[in-house]
Order: C-alpha cells, then structure tokens, then sequence
C-alpha cells in the first residue's frame, strides 16, 4: 500500500528500526518475546525487500540463526504457534519446506507441525495439550496455505494457482483428513448462516412490501 506523504514514519523507517533489533547472531528478539519466533516474523515482513543490500544480509543472517538452532534443538520443543512462524518467513523467502537446512532425515518442519494436530481437528499449542486452541489452529493454517500454494500467506492480492504448487513438493498432511475437516466445518457455518438469515431477510422483506 502507498504510505500517506504526511505519515510520521516511512516505509524506511520501519525497516531500519526492524534492522536495529537484530543481534549478531542473527536473531530478533525483544525482552520479552520468544527469539525463534520474532525472527520468523521479522523475516516474513522483510521478505519483500531483499533487494535492498541492508535487508538482504539481515536477512541472511536471521535464516542462518533458524538453521542454528534448528540443528542444535530440532525445534522439538516449540510450540506450533513458533513452528507456524517459522514455516511462513522460509516461504516468504522461497525456501522450500523440504529445504535441507531445514530437514532431520525424512521429517521436515510440517512434519514437526503435525504433531500438533489434535482429533477434533484444529492444532494444539503443544504437542501434549488436552485440545486444540483458536490461536494454534489460525497459524497452522496460515503456514499450510503457504506450503501448499509456495508463496507468501501474507499477501492479500495475489493469484493462487488451481493446484498445489510442485514446487513444494507438498502431498497434504498423511492420514488425517484435517483438510476436509476444515471444509466440512466451513460448510456447516456458511449453511447455518444461510439457513438463519434467508428467513429474516424474506421476513423483513414481506413485512417492507405491506407497509408499502
């Protein structure tokens, strides 16, 4: 979007304060949030400005501190909230979900995320969780969409192909029918609110004619 001309701050200006915030190890991190995490965001936002020299060492560096600590931990004990960031910056970046850097063996980070999947069919925060939560759910989605389409998530505008993209190499998550299940839900609440609103609508719309 087109900042105003009498914005406070610039474009710019959020960048280099972004920037300001790495360590020299690569990381992101404020007092108070997790390092994994912010990284993964920082990098979703910087994404669309690698061409600038700056971004791009930034850059750079945040995904070598991802691949750090992934092979020093394997992300096994992250939330999927962290692993849902995580996966959405590297495909911010075009870097595939199979991405070696990224990969313990046969099992790669939406492997990680399955983990997570819950039997009712949203996503807990921790892999030990009783249930699945709003929060968990939303970003799982969000970091699926953009292996299966292999492009930013973020980006509102943008023309998504019809089928999965090859590039990602992304077959859906084995076995666990998550996806219909989304569907089916989607179904039942846009045909609940057809079935209650029709209703009204006519209702309003005869008792409108009669007054007329």
């Amino acid at each position: 979007y087109d900042v105003p001309q009498d914005a406070k701050n610039s474009r710019e200006d959020f960048i280099t304060a972004l920037l300001n915030q790495q360590n020299e190890d690569g990381r992101f991190e404020t007092q108070t949030s997790d390092s994994i995490s912010t990284t993964a965001i920082c990098l979703s936002a910087l994404s669309t400005y690698v061409n600038d020299s700056k971004v791009r060492t930034a850059v750079n560096n945040g995904v070598s501190y991802l691949q750090a600590e992934f092979k020093s931990t394997k992300f096994k004990s992250e939330s999927s909230i962290v692993l849902s960031r995580v996966i959405a910056g590297l495909t911010c970046l075009n870097i595939n979900i199979n991405d070696s850097r990224f990969a313990n063996g046969s099992q790669n980070l939406c492997d990680l995320l399955q983990n997570h999947l819950s039997s009712d069919g949203g996503f807990k925060k921790m892999s030990n969780d009783a249930a699945s939560d709003a929060l968990s759910t939303e970003s799982a989605i969000i970091a699926l969409t953009a292996i299966k389409y292999f492009t930013s998530p973020y980006v509102i505008r943008q023309s998504l192909p019809e089928s999965v993209s090859s590039t990602s190499r992304f077959n859906g998550i084995k076995e666990s029918g998550w996806y219909w299940w989304l569907l089916c839900s989607a179904g039942v609440v846009i045909a609940g609110g057809l079935a209650v609103g029709i209703p009204i609508y006519l209702k309003k719309k005869k008792k409108s004619s009669e007054t007329e």
